[in-house]
């Protein structure tokens, strides 16, 4: 693991720790997402139509929970795919 990867791990524990436990279970919009994610709304869209999220709906909008996003993006890079950027890693695991 990098140190850039292990300080990314700390800081979002760190977050996790801070945020009440309420907050677990905030919905976010695809912008929000896209922006909290630091990706394009496309690529939450992506996600979503691949079921890595789950999709949730408040009238015409698509939500997506916080937690279920944080999961996906604190997943472990494999081995294989150490040498490779983040955008890299991204665009081999979804397309």
């Amino acid at each position: 693991m990098s140190l850039e990867d292990e300080i990314r791990r700390i800081v979002r524990e760190e977050i996790a720790r801070a945020r009440p436990a309420n907050d677990q279970s905030e919905y976010l919009s695809v912008a929000e997402a896209a922006k909290h994610a630091r990706v394009s709304a496309g690529t939450i869209r992506k996600w979503v139509r691949n079921r890595e999220l789950t999709r949730h709906e408040a009238g015409a909008r698509v939500l997506v929970k916080r937690d279920e996003l944080e999961k996906l993006l604190a997943c472990e890079v494999v081995a294989i795919d150490a040498h490779l950027s983040p955008e890299e890693r991204a665009r081999r695991r979804f397309g």
